[in-house]
């Protein structure tokens, strides 16, 4: 398990300038909040990391493309994001029982939209739903846990890296 470091980052950034990623919103139509683009992968980044690196926050949006990726979840950013389990017969999500632990905490789940951190998750959840990171830094991650928790589950998965106060698992296959 290697740590993944800034250099690894500009190396995989270092094309943005040159490159053309396909029909992607403006600025202007991204900027409008959450209702926009990958609004499920902005506030997972927001709310999973949005006090760490440019790295972390990154990383943090590679495991919700890997599990879109991966068909033992679902196939797309939202509904990875908000995977759960229910109160029977509704959409409510059991306390503590989401793949996101943000998700179903019982705390307000809104983002304060002119803060900076909601900047930069927007910034970084386009980047990564978009391919432009061409390097994965989790490593095929599927699962992370906050370095403070030791997670009955990580001792099922493959560890990857550690990238700031997350630790990163592969499920293998």
């Amino acid at each position: 398990m290697d740590r993944i470091g800034w250099t690894d980052l500009l190396l995989s950034i270092s094309h943005l300038g040159n490159q053309s990623v396909g029909k992607m919103p403006s600025m202007n139509e991204y900027a409008k909040g959450i209702t926009t683009v990958n609004s499920g992968g902005t506030l997972n980044i927001y709310h999973e990391s949005k006090f760490q690196s440019m790295l972390g926050q990154l990383a943090v949006g590679q495991v919700v493309m890997n599990r879109v990726e991966d068909s033992r979840f679902p196939n797309n950013v939202c509904d990875v994001v908000t995977q759960s389990v229910t109160y029977k017969g509704t959409d409510k999500p059991v306390i503590h029982k989401c793949q996101f632990s943000w998700y179903c905490d019982g705390k307000n789940d809104t983002p304060n939209l002119k803060s900076d951190e909601w900047y930069n998750a927007k910034r970084y959840a386009r980047m990564v739903l978009y391919g432009t990171i061409t390097l994965d830094f989790t490593e095929g991650a599927t699962h992370y846990h906050a370095t403070y928790v030791r997670p009955a589950w990580a001792k099922t998965k493959t560890k990857t890296t550690r990238i700031d106060r997350h630790i990163f698992y592969r499920w293998e296959k």
